[in-house]
């Protein structure tokens, strides 16, 4: 019993690192309803939910020549003015991808004013991005820029990998399509897909264009110019 005992306690002293681990890419209210939810197993869900992807532009270029840590510390300074922004609109970071940033809205838990909230985020975010370039200029230090994609569709979402290995992340054709306007999107700017733009057209002011793609030929996109 007593060996039964110490291999139970040892079980569930694993477990609960293991559930640990998973829910730090989630908000505190988020990781509680989900552990409450006991959703925290290997499966999948479709729902509705909005895309925003954000890349540094120039970043390769600026990074070239800087030591290890510097480039760290660069990305981290950059990291931490636009993730709080995300989980403050109901947001969450599905990955980092290098400089870029994958952020979902309306998943894991459902959220019926999504679109708006990604809008909200991404003009945010370039606002929060501006205002650190004033700091870097009085430091004599390069500019960062930011260009955002939005888009919105049906996605499957759930945790993934192994039981011993596994994390939170959404698939979808709707992610790959919300890295085609990041693309486009110049420093400074925000694109929306049409989709995005059909449900948030009356919060927001947006001139339509269109841009180039490697694969799907010119697509429809709303260069975002400012919330109403």
């Amino acid at each position: 019993m007593a060996v039964a005992g110490n291999q139970l306690q040892e079980k569930l002293r694993r477990e609960s690192v293991t559930n640990a681990n998973l829910l730090r890419q989630f908000s505190p209210r988020v990781a509680e309803r989900l552990l409450s939810s006991g959703r925290l197993r290997l499966g999948g869900e479709r729902c509705e939910a909005t895309i925003l992807y954000s890349d540094f532009r120039g970043f390769t270029k600026l990074a070239h020549d800087m030591e290890p840590d510097d480039i760290v510390e660069m990305l981290n300074e950059y990291f931490g003015h636009l993730v709080p922004i995300i989980s403050t609109y109901k947001g969450m970071v599905d990955k980092y991808m290098g400089d870029a940033i994958l952020a979902i809205f309306g998943s894991p838990e459902p959220d019926p004013e999504h679109h708006i909230h990604a809008v909200q985020a991404a003009v945010t975010m370039q606002a929060a991005i501006a205002k650190l370039n004033a700091e870097l200029q009085a430091r004599g230090a390069p500019n960062r820029e930011i260009g955002i994609g939005v888009h919105c569709g049906e996605v499957v979402h759930g945790f993934v990998g192994t039981a011993e290995r596994m994390e939170f992340t959404v698939v979808s054709d709707a992610v790959n399509r919300a890295s085609r306007y990041c693309q486009a999107a110049a420093g400074g700017e925000v694109l929306l897909s049409p989709a995005m733009y059909e449900r948030t057209w009356n919060i927001l002011e947006a001139e339509r264009i269109s841009i180039p793609t490697k694969h799907e030929g010119q697509l429809l996109a709303y260069r975002l110019r400012h919330l109403k």
